[in-house]
């Protein structure tokens, strides 16, 4: 069976993802982007391992890992992807913008 993609698919049944548990962003700056999910986005710190380069805040019931490009993973990660290239989003809860 194939998608209207043409991408092969198998006859099994899959498995139900209910949630999200985290999602890592790769930072050039740490201090700013954690600022934008502490500050606008009201995210908690969770846990910093500094040693590492890595800043856990919770988002509802998911983390978001920042993990500087500067940092031990960000450097074993390679060079950071050009601008606009990483994306993700965060769903509100419902009227959160009323």
């Amino acid at each position: 069976m194939k998608t209207k993609l043409g991408l092969a698919t198998q006859a099994v049944t899959p498995v139900q993802v209910v949630g999200l548990d985290h999602v890592v962003l790769r930072v050039a700056d740490l201090e700013r982007s954690s600022a934008f999910y502490r500050d606008v986005l009201d995210c908690r710190v969770e846990k910093w391992q500094p040693e590492l380069g890595l800043l856990q805040l919770r988002a509802g019931s998911a983390l978001i890992d920042l993990v500087s490009l500067d940092g031990r993973l960000g450097r074993a990660g390679g060079a950071g992807p050009a601008r606009g290239q990483e994306s993700g989003s965060l769903l509100p809860a419902p009227g959160a913008f009323r």
